[in-house]
């Protein structure tokens, strides 16, 4: 069980003799991929790094961080958000050079710097098949999206359009526009309503408690 130097051991030492790098991941640091991308390319400029980030419907702050990063190294790094059922938790890592399988990682730790800093938090990691982790990264591939070919703010429409009109007696609004909301349960003269919002439930013969 590895669960010292991660980030060396598994994401750095067996670079110079890869060409591509495989990952799927529940969650991934836009920054963290960056640092790791370039220092990557100091050694192997050719180098691959393919990302499958299995969670992002749980939150994809990063995606602007991505999109920026797979314009500045269009031939070296790859990412996809999947969008399969169900979401994707495990973390899975494959070096191979070409076709030929080098060495392939399992564990705890997401593509982040908390997964790979131990001063941050704590992670195991074991040695793998790099081969079936390629296999199963290609099979999850077809029910992904490129990250740069996605549009969060379609999604955050439809899920603003499906609740904005479900917020009553009080009023929805944005503290910052698709990022975080204050609903209210008051009336829109401020008053608090009798038997809804948070007084739900006190309407006869229903038992107040």
């Amino acid at each position: 069980m590895l669960i010292e130097n991660l980030y060396k051991k598994i994401l750095v030492s067996p670079v110079k003799s890869a060409t591509h790098l495989y990952i799927l991941s529940g969650y991934a640091s836009a920054t963290f991929a960056k640092k790791h991308l370039e220092d990557c390319l100091k050694d192997n400029p050719k180098l691959k790094i393919n990302l499958i980030i299995g969670m992002y419907r749980k939150g994809a702050p990063d995606h602007d961080a991505f999109v920026d990063l797979i314009n500045k190294y269009p031939d070296n790094f790859y990412g996809y958000y999947f969008q399969g059922r169900p979401d994707i938790h495990c973390k899975v890592y494959a070096w191979f050079n070409e076709d030929s399988p080098l060495s392939g990682f399992s564990g705890s730790a997401n593509y982040s710097q908390n997964g790979f800093y131990e001063k941050n938090q704590g992670n195991q990691m074991h040695e793998d098949n790099s081969e079936d982790i390629y296999k199963y990264f290609n099979s999850k591939l077809t029910e992904t999206i490129k990250i740069e070919n996605y549009e969060p703010s379609i999604e955050k429409q439809i899920i603003t359009d499906k609740y904005s009109g479900a917020l009553l007696p009080g009023k929805c609004k944005w503290i910052e526009t698709d990022v975080s909301v204050r609903i209210s349960l008051l009336k829109i003269n401020g008053e608090l309503p009798m038997i809804s919002g948070l007084n739900w439930g006190q309407r006869p013969p229903r038992e107040p408690n």
